[in-house]
C-alpha cells in the first residue's frame, strides 16, 4: 500500500508525485471527528486503546478501534468506532457505539477544523451536509473536507474555530456519519463547486440507495 511505502520512507509530508500528507490539525476535530460538547466546550477523544481489521478486500476495507472509558464533568464515556471505506469513494462510513453515564442524551459534535484565512464553508442542516474547501497550501495543492450525517435535520454552527453538526446519543445506542476529503492535485475534484456538489450527490445517493432483486 501508499501509505506503507511512505511511512517506510518517512517522508510524507512532500509530493513525490504521488501525493503527500500535509494536513496539520493539532489538537482538534481535524477533518470530521467526533466529542462530547459540554458546557459550550468540545472535549476532545484521545487515542484508542486497541483496533482490529474486520474488512480487507479490493471493494472494501473496514476496521474497529475501541477506546478506553474517559471521564468529562463526571460523566463517563466509552465508545467504539467501525469505520469503513469502499473502492472509488471520497468518504468513509464512521459508525461510533456509545455508553455514558449521566444524562439521558449525550450530548456531542461532529466537526472540521477551519483555517484563519477564509474559505468556503458550506453548513447545510436539512440534508446534513458539512464541507470545507481549505485554503491553498503554496505548491501542495488545496485540499476539501467534508461529512454527512445520516439523522436530519441537524442544527449546525461555525464556532470554537470549526464547523460544526450538533448530534446526540442515548446510551448503548450509536450516531451514523460519513467523512472523507478530496485534493484537487489528482485532478478530480478541483473547486469549492466541485467539492460540494460531490457531497450534495453523495447525501442524495445516500438516502436512494440501489434494491438489487434477484429473480427466481
Amino acid at each position: 500500500m501508499i501509505l506503507d511505502k511512505w511511512y517506510k520512507q518517512n517522508d510524507y509530508h512532500k509530493d513525490h508525485g504521488e501525493g503527500l500528507d500535509y494536513y496539520h490539525v493539532g489538537l482538534t476535530l481535524g477533518a470530521g471527528d467526533i466529542g462530547v460538547f459540554l458546557n459550550d466546550s468540545i472535549q476532545y477523544i484521545h487515542n484508542y486503546k486497541s483496533w482490529e481489521i474486520l474488512d480487507n478486500g479490493p471493494l472494501r476495507s473496514t476496521f474497529r478501534v475501541k477506546y478506553d472509558p474517559y471521564t468529562f464533568n463526571g460523566i463517563t464515556v466509552t465508545q467504539t468506532k467501525t469505520i469503513s471505506l469502499d473502492a472509488g469513494s471520497q468518504l468513509s462510513k464512521i459508525r461510533v457505539d456509545v455508553v455514558h453515564t449521566g444524562p439521558p442524551v449525550l450530548p456531542m459534535v461532529v466537526g472540521i477544523t477551519l483555517r484563519p484565512e477564509e474559505s468556503p464553508l458550506l453548513l447545510d442542516e436539512k440534508t446534513g451536509i458539512l464541507g470545507y474547501w481549505e485554503p491553498k497550501h503554496g505548491d501542495d495543492g488545496t485540499i476539501g473536507v467534508g461529512c454527512v450525517v445520516e439523522t436530519t435535520p441537524v442544527p449546525m454552527m461555525r464556532n470554537y474555530q470549526h464547523g460544526l453538526a450538533k448530534l446526540g446519543v442515548k446510551s448503548g445506542s450509536a450516531i451514523t456519519y460519513y467523512s472523507g476529503g478530496a485534493w484537487d492535485k489528482a485532478g478530480q475534484i478541483t473547486s469549492s463547486d466541485a467539492w460540494f456538489s460531490y457531497l450534495r450527490q453523495y447525501e442524495a445517493q445516500l438516502k436512494n440507495k440501489p434494491v438489487v432483486t434477484v429473480g427466481k
